[in-house]
């Protein structure tokens, strides 16, 4: 990003890695896991628990560890139960983690005849790789599936090489998600070096600028579709569901064969300068140790692991970390190349509110979140019209980490309206 006098030229843009970026080939698998972990979207309760340590799983077996058989996980592994415990997330979600050692055992579980209607994919696809959330359009009227062939962060391809690689698997997902949400539409966006690709899902194909963040949904409603996201809502309740292409390729390949998909695609961006991205396939609940293992990359004291891309990823405080089912990017970074550590206040410079694609006083808005008035900081300055790009802090030469404190603003005024 450069840099410019305040009346200067507006600055120039990041861009998508797209997939001619990528090493020439198809993904490499990543081997299967000695020990895999899974998080359930609930907190955690031991009375509650329908499962216990030394129960036996099964791959692809869906696994329901309270009694009520709300939330559950499709286990990537046959073994046991080695372990249940609370777990708080980057976010602040309180969840549930379940650790699997695995023992051998690689057949996996059926199911027969899957019927294509929304019970059954909430029953099974929720966790799916790809990061499929039907939950979020159940009753929302959907109008148009639009698959996401562009990946939502920096360095990423995971998205970009299903596409090249799936494309049977997608337009199939895609004909099933019409049907069980009774969506009259269906659209892929994706770049422009893609599109022959992309259409082989066969539906439409809209081509997607690869400047930085136009794939977030919110951007792409906006500049392809002439459809503005009002603050507080989301694309479901604008008729809009957005599905990732390996999500759409799970649904596909789900109703196909009957399994649950439990390989995630991933890009591994090492630390070295100039090193060659490249694509590996893991299975949800791997260790990231495991990936990094197989892309050959050594993590020494000091240096700092990201899931996710440099915009909106979250640091991990353990390679012991799994793989979720939206892990698109594990990326490395050099313990002497980071930046330091800073606690300085907003010099208002500007440089935030001149990138915010959704044109917020953000400045003002960072204000308020640094000093925990959040409810403020929504009501006057917009912190719900937040894309969550990351652009924000990317230029701001005070280093304040802006993106994190508007994810913890929007945390807290969830927590404190559950709890009204």
């Amino acid at each position: 990003m450069t840099k410019r006098p305040f009346f200067g030229i507006a600055p120039k843009k990041l861009s998508y890695t797209v997939v001619s970026d990528i090493r020439a080939g198809s993904s490499e698998d990543v081997p299967a896991p000695r020990k895999a972990v899974f998080f359930v979207d609930r907190p955690f309760n031991a009375p509650a628990l329908a499962l216990a340590s030394g129960d036996t799983v099964a791959r692809g077996a869906v696994i329901r560890p309270y009694k009520d058989g709300e939330g559950y996980f499709v286990c990537s592994v046959s073994g046991q139960v080695s372990g249940i415990a609370p777990y708080t997330d980057a976010r602040g979600r309180k969840q549930t983690s379940v650790t699997v050692e695995a023992k051998g055992g690689e057949e996996r579980q059926t199911v027969a005849g899957p019927a294509q209607d929304l019970a059954t994919a909430l029953g099974h696809l929720e966790n799916c790789p790809g990061g499929l959330k039907l939950s979020r359009a159940n009753g929302k009227g959907i109008k148009t599936v639009v698959v996401l062939g562009m990946d939502q962060d920096l360095f990423s391809t995971a998205a970009q090489q299903v596409v090249r690689d799936f494309g049977a698997e997608i337009a199939a997902g895609v004909g099933a998600l019409k049907k069980i949400l009774g969506a009259a539409d269906a659209v892929m966006v994706a770049p422009a070096a893609l599109q022959k690709d992309a259409q082989a899902a066969g539906v439409e194909v809209k081509v997607l600028s690869t400047a930085y963040p136009d794939a977030l949904p919110a951007l792409v409603m906006s500049k392809l579709f002439n459809a503005t996201l009002p603050a507080g809502s989301s694309p479901e309740d604008a008729g809009f569901f957005f599905v990732t292409a390996e999500a759409a390729a799970s649904v596909g390949a789900f109703f196909k064969t009957g399994r649950v998909p439990d390989e995630k695609m991933i890009t591994v961006v090492p630390k070295e300068s100039g090193a060659k991205l490249q694509n590996f396939r893991a299975r949800v609940g791997a260790p990231v140790a495991d990936v990094l293992a197989a892309a050959n990359v050594v993590v020494n004291g000091g240096d700092r692991v990201v899931l996710g891309g440099p915009m909106r990823g979250a640091a991990l405080f353990s390679t012991d970390q799994p793989v979720l089912p939206d892990t698109d990017v594990i990326m490395v970074q050099a313990g002497e190349t980071l930046a330091e550590i800073s606690d300085n206040p907003c010099i208002n410079c500007g440089d935030c509110v001149r990138v915010c694609p959704a044109k917020m006083a953000v400045n003002m808005l960072i204000r308020y979140l640094e000093n925990g008035q959040y409810r403020p900081a929504a009501d006057l300055y917009d912190l719900f019209s937040c894309v969550e790009c990351g652009l924000c802090a990317f230029v701001c030469p005070a280093r304040i980490p802006i993106l994190q404190y508007i994810m913890l603003g929007k945390h807290e005024i969830a927590v404190e309206e559950a709890q009204a």
